[in-house]
């Protein structure tokens, strides 16, 4: 962040009983103190993992990571914290018991990020929630069309325009457009610029 103290990232989480198995977990580098924190997920267990994605400039964080349903399944949902306390993950809200994955936070607390579409191969829709009210509501952000059925959040600005990026055709052909959403509209840039 611009406060030139913070590193996120991504390692490998060492089983202590087997040095071959491995687990994906996030963690948080902070430059001034040394100190070196690593995000569990919101699921007990040596299999679960953890992901980092962004950091606005007051510290607050967002990613993804595994969590329990109640009945040992794991699903994946996105969440938010702060590197003054990085042991207390708030969950993000979303629609049902769909994997989200949060992608960028700006300084208003605003999250993007995409969120699994279920029957789909793999398919995913854009969302935005604020998460700086006290109760925050999910937003789908749709596709350029809705026969293609793929957007993808990946950033947010202070403004609240988002970038990503969604399909322009048939979903098995898989090409995709750069878009900025923003006015409750999703444009594609490449209807902004000649040919």
């Amino acid at each position: 962040n611009n406060q030139d103290t913070v590193i996120l990232g991504g390692s490998y989480d060492v089983d202590s009983d087997d040095e071959f198995n491995s687990t994906d977990r996030a963690f948080v580098y902070d430059r001034q103190s040394g100190s070196y924190t690593m995000i569990k997920p919101f699921a007990e267990g040596a299999q679960t993992r953890s992901y980092v994605t962004s950091i606005n400039n007051s510290g607050d964080v967002v990613g993804f990571a595994d969590i329990s349903n109640g009945d040992d399944n794991f699903r994946i949902a996105s969440y938010i914290t702060n590197v003054s306390d990085l042991s207390s993950l708030t969950e993000i809200p979303s629609l049902g018991e769909r994997a989200t994955f949060a992608r960028a936070v700006n300084s208003n607390k605003e999250v993007v990020g995409n969120i699994f579409i279920s029957g789909t191969n793999g398919q995913r829709e854009a969302f935005y929630i604020d998460m700086s009210t006290s109760s925050p509501e999910f937003q789908s952000l749709g596709f350029f069309n809705p026969d293609f059925n793929d957007s993808r959040a990946n950033d947010i600005n202070n403004m609240g325009q988002i970038v990503g990026r969604a399909l322009i055709s048939a979903p098995t052909l898989r090409e995709t457009g750069a878009f900025l959403y923003e006015n409750d509209e999703m444009k594609d840039l490449n209807t902004l610029v000649a040919c």
